[in-house]
């Protein structure tokens, strides 16, 4: 009886607070019945990012299988200084990874003029891009999709002119250029700090894997990763973190599609967001 009325209630709110169109960034979770399962049943949240696994697009996030989990990493890992955002002053990184930094950087002004709207460090909205997008100024930062073109994750949307506002397109919600995109990104990684732009490097972690979904975790379990326990949320997540430095590669791949585990885990050689973004600043590009 309880959880039918908790049910109920979430319906009833669902009803009478709906999605604003102007509101920025919308939750992809907002109102979504699976994902009050979740919360009845008190489990990882079913609602992620659609996957696309290809180099620079995103890697699908589910909820924790249950298996095994890793054996935990005896030197407890590296100290992260928390005054440092970036903490990648002893790093250094291969061509492979600097070829990447140099090709992100090229839609530098892109960047620049969204984080001068979000606050979010250029570097950060590069990686992100990168990620989604594969840095393609073509490419939306949020779901990857090409610039115009229906982005699933993107439920809310108007005929707005307002910068970072995503517009009626036909089939649902898109944008109408990248520096919109990249300004909702922006918007939406803070949703995940609080509305805040991560400020500390721990926080920014955490935000970078929820921002897609934190279904990629290593630590989860079901994974050869032995760098576990995670030394706090999102450091064993291949979405920011992946080949971020030794600690983190290799790293595996959970989920191979949404809602679909791989079998077994793979090795990932994608960069992760953060990676991208390190190696940018520390090229000074």
């Amino acid at each position: 009886m309880k959880q039918f009325f908790i049910i109920i209630s979430f319906i009833g709110i669902a009803f009478l607070n709906p999605v604003n169109a102007q509101d920025a960034p919308v939750d992809r979770c907002r109102f979504r019945f699976d994902t009050l399962i979740d919360i009845l049943l008190n489990r990882d949240s079913s609602c992620y990012d659609a996957p696309n696994i290809n180099s620079g697009g995103t890697i699908g996030g589910q909820p924790s299988p249950s298996g095994p989990v890793p054996t935990a990493d005896p030197s407890g890992g590296p100290t992260y200084d928390p005054t440092s955002l970036f903490n990648n002053a002893d790093l250094t990184y291969p061509e492979e990874i600097n070829s990447v930094a140099r090709r992100c950087a090229v839609n530098k002004t892109y960047y620049q003029s969204a984080a001068t709207v979000t606050q979010v460090p250029w570097e950060i909205l590069a990686g992100i891009h990168y990620r989604e997008g594969g840095c393609s100024n073509n490419n939306s930062s949020v779901g990857g999709r090409q610039i115009g073109a229906v982005e699933p994750d993107v439920r809310s949307c108007g005929p707005s002119t307002q910068p970072g506002q995503p517009i009626p397109v036909p089939g649902g919600c898109g944008f109408r250029n990248l520096y919109d995109s990249l300004i909702y990104t922006g918007n939406h990684l803070k949703a995940k700090n609080g509305d805040e732009p991560p400020a500390t490097f721990q926080a920014l972690v955490t935000a970078l894997s929820k921002y897609n979904g934190g279904g990629n975790s290593n630590c989860r379990g079901g994974t050869p990763y032995t760098h576990c326990p995670a030394q706090f949320q999102g450091e064993d997540d291949v979405y920011p973190m992946n080949r971020f430095d030794e600690r983190h590669t290799p790293m595996y791949l959970r989920y191979c599609a949404d809602y679909t585990l791989c079998d077994p885990p793979r090795i990932y050689t994608g960069l992760g967001a953060l990676t991208v973004a390190s190696a940018i600043n520390k090229l000074s590009l």
